[in-house]
């Protein structure tokens, strides 16, 4: 009969299936269904109290009940998806990185009715996002935006956010140290995506500089410089040429100047060409008389001519 009522979408029977929903608290499978048909009548009044009763599941399982909870958690992650109601998304939201285990696919789920739920999460991740210090849970926010239709300069500010984050953070071991990188990369390549050129990201990209060299993951560093060449605001040249004058400084001096240098260097005549910047000038100018091989110089060289005036 509850299936009935859903599938007929008879919206006045709301407040009965609400009362089913909530008298058969031992019944989980009976609960789960009138939660989809509350769903299915987007009987979007009772959002507050499915959204808090999905939080508190979220939370752990309640040993012989765990069962009991992931059939429940997975009818009122269908119900609050049905309404496209953004006030039950975050709780959707803690269910798709929660305790849940595979058989019921509570977090599968949830994961997929959260690409549907509402266009443009952006404001709800955002808000999560302040209130997590785990780099997997930041990971997840990332992606949430991702996956959705929000517009790319909404998802620029959830990259943003993110890489700010993990930029801020000193990890306490190796593996939490990979985990950061990770997150850092993701943001980067949505920077990259979504060809962002805000001064917020160039700030961020000097820091992650730091962190990149701290963790020292070569492919990261490489490609934050792409991403400067890509951001190309005043404050991401500046950046780019102070690298460079440290490059000039050490190359006269047998030694000092490493393999990984030459590469970032090159990597950074690139992203000048990239940026079309002029500002680049000076510093490539006086680089040809800094004392690197021939073959560098060839490449100065090769970025100056393709440089405006």
């Amino acid at each position: 009969m509850v299936q009935e009522l859903g599938d007929l979408k008879v919206s006045e029977a709301a407040d009965t299936l609400y009362r089913v929903y909530k008298e058969s608290s031992g019944l989980p499978f009976l609960q789960a269904e009138a939660a989809m048909a509350l769903g299915k009548i987007r009987a979007t009044d009772y959002v507050p109290q499915l959204a808090r009763d999905l939080s508190d599941l979220n939370l752990s399982p309640n040993g012989s009940q765990a069962q009991a909870q992931e059939i429940k958690a997975f009818g009122l992650v269908q119900a609050l998806a049905s309404m496209k109601d953004a006030r039950g998304y975050e709780s959707v939201f803690f269910a798709s990185v929660g305790w849940y285990g595979p058989q019921r696919k509570v977090k599968e789920t949830a994961r997929e009715m959260l690409k549907i739920m509402v266009d443009d999460p952006t404001d709800s991740l955002l808000a999560i996002l302040k209130k997590q210090t785990a780099a997997e849970k930041i990971s997840a926010v990332l992606q949430a935006e991702v996956d959705s239709k929000a517009a790319e300069a909404r998802k620029a500010l959830v990259a943003k956010a993110a890489l700010a984050a993990a930029v801020s953070i000193v990890p306490s071991d190796i593996l939490d140290s990979t985990r950061w990188a990770t997150l850092r990369k993701a943001a980067l390549a949505v920077l990259i995506s979504v060809q962002d050129h805000s001064a917020e990201a160039a700030s961020l990209l000097r820091e992650e500089y730091k962190a990149a060299e701290r963790a020292r993951d070569d492919s990261e560093t490489l490609t934050l410089l792409s991403v400067a060449g890509i951001n190309g605001t005043a404050d991401s040249i500046a950046f780019l040429v102070e690298l460079v004058e440290d490059f000039n400084n050490r190359a006269g001096s047998p030694g000092l100047l490493t393999n990984f240098d030459v590469e970032q260097l090159r990597t950074i005549l690139r992203a000048f060409q990239t940026a079309k910047s002029a500002a680049a000038r000076p510093v490539l100018l006086q680089a040809q008389f800094a004392g690197y091989t021939p073959a560098v110089v060839k490449d100065i060289k090769a970025a100056l001519a393709a440089l405006p005036q």
